[in-house]
């Protein structure tokens, strides 16, 4: 029997060509955000969260129009809609297995959302250790990409 989340959260870029549904334990208003202070993340505005015993989708209904942004390399690509811009999440598979953080901003009900992010710098970082940061922290995430 596939298991229930109390909270389910959908979202896309503004054109739907890049969709989410996140499944967490936590409601918006008690759920942990974070700003990453790379300058792609403040260009954006995001506010990311994650859920380890989570879940989230991403689909992808016009590949083509899949940009993917990797300032460092072999540590995870930010997927943005080519067509209209949108920064939707960040994926990276590790151990065999994706995981995703989320741009709650893409989320529907982005507004219920109203957690302080907390400013986060990860410059210090090896490509070791953010792997194995996102391995514990990330939620579990399935990638569907549609053929048109």
């Amino acid at each position: 029997m596939p298991r229930r989340f109390p909270h389910v959260y959908r979202g896309r870029c503004f054109c739907g060509s890049i969709r989410v549904s996140f499944e967490a334990h936590t409601p918006p208003r008690a759920t942990p955000l974070r700003s990453c202070t790379c300058t792609f993340c403040l260009k954006h505005g995001a506010r990311n969260t994650s859920d380890p015993e989570g879940r989230a989708r991403l689909e992808i209904r016009r590949p083509g129009r899949l940009s993917r942004f990797d300032f460092r390399p072999q540590t995870g690509g930010r997927l943005l809609c080519g067509f209209c811009g949108a920064y939707v999440a960040t994926a990276r598979c590790i151990g065999g297995r994706w995981l995703a953080t989320i741009n709650v901003n893409a989320l529907d009900r982005t507004q219920e959302f109203t957690q302080r992010p907390r400013l986060m710098d990860y410059s210090g970082e090896s490509a070791a250790e953010t792997r194995a940061r996102r391995a514990a922290k990330w939620t579990p995430a399935e990638i569907v990409l549609r053929k048109r």
